[in-house]
């Protein structure tokens, strides 16, 4: 196995400490800024890049032209038009690592890192127009690797404040690595603000996109007619995306109070920003900024702004179409095809749809609940993820958050009221995910209790213990206490309420809740010759992992035959759960519930987020389908 090289190791390091710094939220999208390196002539170009939700990090423009390539890809939008030939670009990012092609990991492989998918890794590229994108080589490295400490050198000393392009005064901000020496080796900076180094041509429309320069992609909307194929419209809802959010960014659109109205408060949007950067929450803040901010009292959003443009292309009209046109809710994804696609289930309406993103299906998210934007390109369902994957213990204190905040939880309430989404990030933020609260199949809270009982007549005691209905004798001195019917909702014709031993002049009781031990003494207590004597508490151990806790799996996975039975089983508790009292239904019966509008809503969210049983080697979902038709709700609501 090669040898970790340092200098990438080094990049690294540095990459994600920059990326630590958020400073695409302080500094402007159109604020370039030079670099000038010891042992170069030549100023470097460069911009920090991250504005549009993602790609975040450094962009560097090499050579004569450097500073004119920069303006020339503001002014062109990152478009065909952008003059790039015989400039190298370099380029340095950080996002997960299955968002990075594989041919552009060689940064992560030189310094021999082994990451997951999810984790976040750094991504050198080099870009020539002549030759295209390519992970950049140790040379490149190296220079990268002085530009990115140059900047973190200069934010430490609190002097990187690059401002925003301005035609007339045609000043731009300068960071100076000085030579390091033996007796200072650490990056030492000086800034200034200096003329331009070149004349531009006009003044930036819009602010930048450069990694779209990067990605040596750019999609044909300036074309007359629309893409035939899926990754033709894929591209085109990128770039158009990206647009739109330089134009939100440039327009001064984020700010604290944006952010405050959005995630809550302003701390919480710096909470969530720098605790749960991994989901990418800004994406999905940019995201409810384009399509759902109203910029004005009677103004429109920035993409009814776009398709009002009379200039706005057809290629552009039909993705922001889609985007005015689309549906926001949480949805239950139900299965995945990774790479290609994966299916969901809205839970507040019901409606179904098969969403096309490559990415996001090679994610473990079956069985997680989502909350998307589903927009319909062409004969497409495409997605922009705008809040949190929350899991199945997550989505009930979620749906009563959303209620507290005014969602009245019908369909279609979180479109007309998009910002609720926000409030989620909440759920993300480490240390907020309340354990859930466990419980026996009565609704107890989970104890295990254990009570001795004093004996005065053993083989009375025994000869009373038989005669009774509810208790189930093994012949060897044990008894189960029973209930007729299955747990709620569960498997099997009885529930078990407790375990009875009798050892000598003693008889030991199990159950597990308080409410359990206190019914059972009620009626113990009333046998002859049996007398209480003491109790003892155990709680779940805290300190032994779950896994530990749990029945080993078996070895064979269950035959096809008891497979089927312990589906029809669940199939049956299940009904029995349709005609139970229930208590978030106000004990009523979900039968009974479903005689109002409401109450039939309530019902159907219960369904939609109804976990799966678990069973020896995995799971039986619920059966949906079969209780909405049993309620009467499919196709009502």
């Amino acid at each position: 196995m090669p040898k970790p090289d340092a200098a990438a190791a080094a990049l690294i390091k540095a990459a994600l400490d920059l990326h630590a710094r958020r400073l695409w939220l302080h500094v402007p999208a159109d604020a370039p800024f030079l670099l000038r390196l010891p042992g170069h002539d030549l100023p470097l170009a460069a911009s920090i890049m991250g504005h549009n939700g993602s790609d975040h990090g450094l962009f560097v423009a090499r050579g004569e032209r450097a500073f004119e390539t920069l303006l020339r890809i503001f002014e062109a939008g990152a478009g065909p038009d952008a003059d790039l030939a015989g400039t190298p670009i370099l380029g340095v990012t950080v996002q997960p690592l299955g968002q990075i092609e594989p041919p552009l990991r060689g940064l992560v492989t030189a310094a021999g890192l082994q990451l997951r998918r999810e984790s976040l890794a750094p991504m050198a590229m080099s870009f020539v127009a002549e030759r295209g994108a390519r992970s950049a080589n140790r040379s490149e490295v190296k220079l990268l690797l002085a530009c990115v400490r140059g900047v973190l050198a200069a934010h430490d000393a609190g002097a990187f404040q690059p401002p925003s392009l301005d035609r007339r005064r045609r000043r731009i901000f300068e960071i100076t690595l000085e030579e390091p020496t033996p007796l200072i080796p650490d990056t030492r900076v000086r800034t200034r603000v200096v003329a331009w180094p070149r004349t531009p041509r006009a003044a930036p429309r819009r602010a930048p996109a450069p990694f779209t320069i990067l990605a040596g992609s750019a999609a044909p909307l300036d074309q007359g007619t629309l893409p035939v194929t899926l990754a033709g419209w894929k591209e085109a809802d990128r770039v158009v995306t990206e647009r739109l959010v330089d134009e939100a960014t440039a327009a001064d659109l984020v700010s604290k109070r944006m952010l405050a109205r959005y995630f809550g408060s302003f701390a919480r949007a710096k909470e969530v920003l720098e605790q749960c950067d991994r989901l990418q929450p800004l994406a999905g803040f940019m995201e409810w900024v384009i399509a759902d901010y109203f910029t004005g009292h009677g103004r429109p959003t920035l993409v009814e702004a776009r398709l009002q443009d009379p200039a706005t292309t057809v290629v552009e009209r039909a993705v922001c179409r889609a985007r005015v046109e689309a549906r926001q809710s949480i949805y239950r994804v139900d299965a995945t095809r990774p790479g290609d696609s994966f299916d969901v289930e809205d839970i507040l309406s019901g409606e179904r749809a098969t969403v096309h993103d490559g990415a996001l299906s090679g994610c473990k998210i079956r069985d997680l609940f989502l909350p998307l934007r589903l927009m319909r390109v062409d004969r497409w369902d495409f997605c922009a993820v705008t809040g949190p994957p929350l899991s199945i213990m997550d989505v009930d204190r979620v749906l009563q958050r959303l209620e507290s905040l005014g969602a009245d939880l019908s369909p279609g309430c979180l479109r007309r009221l998009p910002h609720l989404i926000g409030r989620l990030w909440e759920f993300a933020l480490p240390g907020q995910q309340a354990p859930p609260t466990l419980c026996n199949t009565d609704g107890d809270l989970l104890e295990f209790h254990t009570a001795t009982f004093r004996v005065g007549d053993a083989e009375a005691l025994r000869a009373a213990l038989d005669a009774r209905k509810d208790l189930e004798s093994d012949g060897a001195g044990d008894w189960q206490w029973l209930r007729p019917g299955g747990p709620v909702p569960g498997l099997g014709d009885n529930t078990i309420l407790g375990r009875l031993q009798l050892l000598g002049d003693r008889l030991v009781l199990e159950v597990n809740s308080g409410k359990r031990l206190a019914r059972a003494r009620k009626w113990l207590e009333r046998l002859p010759g049996v007398r209480f004597e003491q109790a003892t508490l155990r709680a779940l151990d805290a300190e032994q992992a779950l896994d530990d806790r749990l029945p080993a799996p078996p070895e064979k996975p269950p035959s096809p035959e008891l497979l089927a039975e312990i589906r029809r089983m669940h199939d049956k508790a299940l009904r029995r759960w349709l005609d139970t009292p229930i208590p978030a239904l106000g004990n009523r019966t979900p039968r009974e519930a479903c005689r109002t509008v409401e109450g039939r809503r309530h019902v159907a969210l219960l369904v939609r987020t109804m976990p799966p049983a678990m069973i020896e080697g995995g799971t039986i979902p619920a059966p949906r389908e079969m209780l909405m038709r049993e309620l009467g709700i499919e196709g009502r609501d």
